[in-house]
């Protein structure tokens, strides 16, 4: 969802307003916004748990591919010959990787064993309050009134507050009630689509305040959707090594088409060269079948990372005093 999501976003035009073109760029667009919500919510419902060798492999990944990257598109582009410093800041990828969801989580990360631990304290009365307290900084002071630290959900406090969320489902909701409503979780998650689509063609149409805007992070009406989504999962019973194996790789995908030299100005303007001239039914038929062929690719190719680099790396600092340092 989230490689349709900016394959849409970046790569593709939303055309003239009510147009075939503006209706699939906008519901497409109103389909796989929930998708960055989804992600923090895997992780509340699971449960972070603060490890030096996580953070170890997160730096790596996005390390490497924020080298690649600036490879790619000093091959590909029309640019100045490679710079060292260039290349040394992506040796910085939390400061310098210009990813904002991999900074916001790593800083959500940092907090984990203080929030795990603040959780295991509350019962659940006092659990739905703090949600509350942060629906109350992240949606009413960032998202309706732009008071608050946060207008797009891009902030941490909306990630502690969808973390909270998920714990709560995680401890108080069964998975019995879940399944119960499996298709209303559907129909909740279309329902909540429908209105964003709403908000979409007023906003096309009509100057709004940005508590009528559709496509913050923060949304109420995508973090519904989100919250549906994931509920709509937590309904089957599902294992599979594969997908396992491919889903320990699936951020690398994001890392790329984030990436402020290949993704921004290689990949996308590549692909909007050659989807845009392609007829409408062509352009959008083929956009999920591709984005899912362009994350294997990424998956495959950070798996031989994973033979290359990351692993040699990993077992030298597992010597390393501490390195199986948690909390």
């Amino acid at each position: 969802m989230i490689a349709i999501f900016h394959i849409n976003g970046h790569a593709l035009q939303s055309g003239v307003f009510l147009s075939s073109q503006w209706v699939a760029y906008n519901l497409t667009h109103t389909l796989t916004i929930t998708a960055t919500s989804v992600f923090v919510l895997i992780s509340g419902y699971w449960g972070i748990h603060f490890k030096a060798k996580s953070i170890l492999n997160l730096y790596l990944r996005c390390a490497v591919w924020g080298i690649v990257g600036y490879l790619l598109y000093c091959l590909v582009a029309n640019t100045p010959p490679m710079e060292a410093t260039k290349i040394f800041a992506r040796l910085m990828p939390f400061t310098h990787g210009k990813w904002w969801f991999i900074v916001t989580y790593l800083e959500l990360y940092f907090l984990s064993p203080i929030l795990n631990a603040a959780i295991e304290m509350f019962d659940k009365k006092k659990h739905m309050v703090m949600i509350f307290v942060f629906a109350f900084v992240t949606l009413y002071m960032g998202y309706c009134r732009e008071t608050g630290e946060d207008t797009w959900g891009t902030s941490l406090s909306h990630f502690l507050w969808l973390y909270m969320i998920a714990r709560y489902i995680k401890l108080y909701v069964s998975l019995d009630v879940i399944r119960k409503y499996r298709w209303g979780w559907v129909l909740l998650f279309l329902g909540s689509s429908a209105i964003t689509f709403g908000l979409a063609i007023l906003n096309a149409k009509f100057t709004l305040p940005h508590c009528l805007w559709a496509y913050p992070y923060c949304s109420p009406w995508v973090l519904i959707g989100a919250i549906a989504l994931i509920q709509f999962a937590l309904s089957f019973e599902f294992q599979n090594k594969i997908v396992n194996w491919f889903a320990s790789s699936s951020l690398s995908s994001y890392l790329m088409d984030g990436s402020p030299y290949f993704g921004m100005a290689v990949w996308f303007p590549w692909l909007a060269s050659w989807m845009m001239p392609l007829p409408l039914s062509i352009r959008y038929g083929i956009l999920v079948p591709f984005a899912f062929a362009w994350l294997c690719c990424v998956c495959i190719v950070d798996k031989l990372w994973d033979i290359l680099i990351y692993k040699p790396i990993m077992k030298l600092f597992n010597k390393l005093p501490y390195s199986d340092f948690s909390l």
